[in-house]
């Protein structure tokens, strides 16, 4: 799914709903000019962490300049945030790919 297949927060998620995605890669403040904020994650992303059964990676907004080259490979460090981490192996196991040999990996509700 691409930026270009909607336009507001209703045909995002019925995008998800109609595909049904296990994991949702997405960056912060997706189709929004809020990236110049810090603290913003955006609507789009709000509406998609709050409505969706689907795991959400969030990578920095390419425009932003936050994300370094190497971002992408060797993470030292990894985090998976829920409310219902108990119930939710296919999250933890995600966590555990992208995590690094050796490297930490932080689970928390």
């Amino acid at each position: 799914m691409n930026k270009q297949d909607f336009a507001s927060t209703f045909e995002l998620l019925a995008h998800v709903d109609r595909i049904k995605p296990d994991l949702i890669y997405t960056y912060r403040n997706l189709h929004s000019k809020a990236w110049k904020y810090p603290h913003s994650l955006g609507e789009h992303l709000d509406v998609l962490i709050q409505k969706t059964d689907s795991a959400v990676f969030i990578l920095p907004h390419p425009e932003a300049g936050y994300a370094m080259q190497h971002s992408m490979q060797n993470r030292d460090v990894v985090m998976a945030l829920t409310d219902h981490l108990s119930n939710d192996p296919a999250l933890i196991n995600y966590a555990v790919r992208f995590t690094q040999k050796n490297g930490p990996l932080h689970l928390g509700i």
